[in-house]
């Protein structure tokens, strides 16, 4: 997440600072920002498990899926933050 967060501040021109925050912290945070309680604790877990590599994908589906190569995330987050 680190490295997002740098992307982002690159692509952005604007700082961002990544936080490692606990999966309680994090629960709470999206709590306050209006998820409800069940999708909160399930957004925790998710970054959880991303972070423990469980996500990860590495067996070409989603682009047979898709009909086309997957788009590397810094391509995206361009598309995205120059929008």
């Amino acid at each position: 997440m680190p490295e997002l967060a740098a992307a982002v501040s690159d692509i952005s021109g604007e700082p961002v600072v990544y936080r490692d925050l606990s999966a309680d912290d994090y629960s709470k945070v999206l709590l306050n920002a209006g998820l409800p309680g069940p999708k909160s604790r399930r957004g925790a877990q998710t970054d959880l498990d991303i972070a423990a590599s469980l996500l990860q994908e590495h067996s070409g589906d989603l682009s047979r899926l898709i009909g086309r190569p997957t788009t590397p995330l810094r391509d995206s987050l361009t598309t995205l933050l120059q929008a």
